[in-house]
């Protein structure tokens, strides 16, 4: 199969969920990935699921449902908030919980179980701190706890291990950490940053996962949780072409690995030391929205240096003559008949600028509906440049008089010329999304499925508006925007937008 893609699909599915917790039981999240993390409440009036017994809720408005695994016994005491700000700065806002338990596994309690005699603890009271005791936990139990914002005002709970509790959560994990190692000591000293241009690699060997999994982190940093001390994995860290000849990987993977037990993680280190050197400045162009007659749009242009050295250069933008440009948000770009150049200097190694163009459509008949419009960005110098793929980028968009901002689109348009197009080209595609609800989106999942006629194995994640994961299983492909905190498009338009390329 030849491998022509960097990012490629066919079938297309966006899941943008307004809040960060579960409104049903069968649906609770671990309070392993929120233990001490501020998440957000539920508002909006949600009603909490018919046929549990809430003991001593008087009612149970917006409700929020976690799981707690023990890994082992003891008293478990927890504090539980509510803040109209992240940090905690902000208004306390009153907060309820119950909990329930101890059950066998994380489902058996929400199948009729969630009864008075279940019932552990339970608070109805007018305070915004409250604190949740369960006692004599064992191993291998499971609790259940559903908290609730009384006032339905807009804020964030906290839920932390109080210095009283004996007992742990079954927390277990294992943290992955690639980064670049400058002095080639194999320890990660001060000032040595995470490696962003490869992927970690790992398969289950037990356990109901034993897919392989490829994991794209530009942070150079991943963490597994397992409840499981039992299961073990294998890792390895890969460089992909055209950079694996000028990087020594060490250890170059981890067999038998287990998780530590008793709310431990466990990191495991991939030091990336360079071998030789070499420059690669790279380009991306991005259509953020559709171009509509008499609307505005924009581009977004990234600039990158993958090199091992500072580097210096020129930013060149080309757009249709019909298309008028309203700003550029870097105020050195100089303005041009066709466009923009835009010089720069001093970009370190791994570095990455973005440049917002801010574009005006001109009314029909000036320009008509399906009528293409192209715009190319190039960067210079290319002399030595390791890779001349990533120098220039195109987007090529169709006008249209409505469109669907979650959507996929080729840099090609809607058509790839077949006599343009060989062994050695790319497909580029941009999948965007936005938040059209009425609260941020907390977390974003795109879901992506290759077509059977595209290598998965050369899929590649160039850039995406936000910090993300992507975990790769074969052709099935997921992005993880946690904490996303994307704002509704009637609070904030422009913000509202998000992409992958």
């Amino acid at each position: 199969m030849k491998k022509i893609l960097l990012f490629g699909a066919m079938a297309f599915g966006l899941f943008a969920n307004a809040q960060n917790t579960a409104s049903q039981c069968v649906d609770a999240y671990s309070l392993c990935n929120a233990l001490g993390e501020p998440f957000a409440n539920t508002t909006g009036g949600t009603p909490a699921q018919v046929g549990p017994n809430y003991g001593c809720l008087g009612s149970q408005p917006n409700p929020a449902w976690f799981y707690l695994p023990v890994s082992q016994g003891g008293n478990l005491d927890f504090i539980i908030d509510q803040n109209t700000s992240i940090d905690f700065t902000g208004t306390f806002i009153d907060v309820d919980f119950i909990c329930y338990g101890p059950f066998e596994n994380a489902d058996a309690g929400c199948d009729g179980f969630l009864t008075q005699a279940n019932m552990v603890d339970c608070s109805f009271s007018a305070t915004a701190v409250e604190s949740l005791n369960i006692p004599d936990a064992q191993a291998g139990e499971y609790y259940i706890i559903m908290v609730t914002n009384f006032n339905g005002s807009a804020g964030f709970i906290r839920i932390t291990n109080a210095s009283t509790s004996q007992g742990v959560l079954g927390c277990s994990g294992i943290n992955l950490n690639a980064f670049l190692d400058s002095n080639a000591n194999n320890v990660q000293d001060a000032g040595e940053v995470g490696f962003p241009y490869g992927n970690f690699v790992y398969q289950g060997n037990s356990g109901e996962d034993t897919a392989e999994h490829t994991i794209t982190s530009f942070s150079g940093n991943y963490t597994i949780y397992d409840e499981s001390i039992e299961n073990t994995y294998d890792f390895e860290y890969v460089i992909p072409e055209p950079y694996t000849s000028f990087y020594s990987i060490a250890p170059a993977s981890y067999t038998g690995i287990g998780v530590a037990p008793g709310n431990a993680i466990e990191t495991y280190k991939f030091a990336i030391t360079p071998t030789g050197t070499y420059q690669d400045l790279a380009v991306y162009l991005i259509a953020n929205v559709a171009p509509t007659p008499g609307f505005q749009f924009t581009h977004t242009i990234i600039y990158s240096n993958a090199g091992l050295s500072p580097a210096t250069g020129n930013i060149t933008y080309t757009i249709d003559p019909a298309i008028t440009i309203l700003s550029i948000s870097n105020p050195d770009a100089v303005i041009t008949p066709t466009g923009f150049e835009l010089p720069f200097t001093g970009l370190e190694s791994f570095d990455s600028n973005s440049i917002v163009v801010t574009l005006q459509t001109p009314l029909i008949p000036d320009i008509n509906l399906d009528d293409i419009v192209t715009a190319t960005v190039t960067i210079t110098p290319v002399a030595g440049d390791l890779s001349l793929d990533n120098n220039t980028s195109v987007a090529t968009q169709v006008v249209v008089g409505s469109y669907d901002p979650n959507d996929k689109m080729e840099a090609r348009g809607r058509f790839v010329p077949i006599n343009e197009f060989d062994t050695d080209d790319y497909l580029y595609y941009t999948i965007r999304f936005q938040n059209e609800g009425t609260a941020n989106a907390i977390n974003v999942r795109v879901e992506d499925v290759l077509d059977g006629q595209l290598d998965p194995a050369t899929v590649e994640v160039l850039h995406a508006s936000h910090d993300f994961i992507l975990d790769k299983q074969g052709s099935q492909l997921t992005w993880k925007f946690n904490h996303i905190q994307l704002p509704p498009a009637e609070d904030n338009e422009p913000a509202s937008h998000g992409y992958v390329y």
